[in-house]
């Protein structure tokens, strides 16, 4: 599969993303709360609120973006579809932390990490 970014450059913070010609580029959104697994229990109706803003935020600044995945537990944000100007929007609103560009990626064993044939795990009887 074609790579859906590529990081053209970066000039005084605003990274510039060209699409490839298959579909628009994909964004990783950063909002300023805080993960759900560093954060209270009690603020769990909190995230689910500021995804539901983003989400009606997102389809009155950017309404051909589309939300591809929506993160809570280890990172607070959103995967997204848009095109350039869009993305300055999204940008642009208040709880927006970042924009990082969503490039695929691969865990790849050392060779040194030999499986180690274990046949039971520690406190198994």
């Amino acid at each position: 599969m074609i790579a859906s970014l590529v990081l053209a450059a970066s000039l005084g913070g605003v990274v510039n993303l060209v699409p490839t010609l298959d579909r628009p580029p994909r964004v990783i959104v950063e909002f300023t709360a805080v993960p759900a697994a560093y954060a209270a229990k009690s603020t769990s109706s909190a995230r689910s609120q500021l995804l539901a803003r983003f989400r009606a935020d997102l389809h009155a600044t950017a309404p051909a973006a589309v939300v591809r995945h929506e993160y809570r537990a280890t990172f607070s944000g959103a995967a997204v579809e848009a095109a350039g100007p869009q993305i300055d929007a999204i940008r642009r609103l208040p709880y927006v932390k970042a924009i990082h560009p969503d490039r695929a990626v691969q865990a790849l064993a050392l060779p040194s990490a030999a499986p180690t044939r274990c046949s039971r795990t520690r406190g198994a009887a």
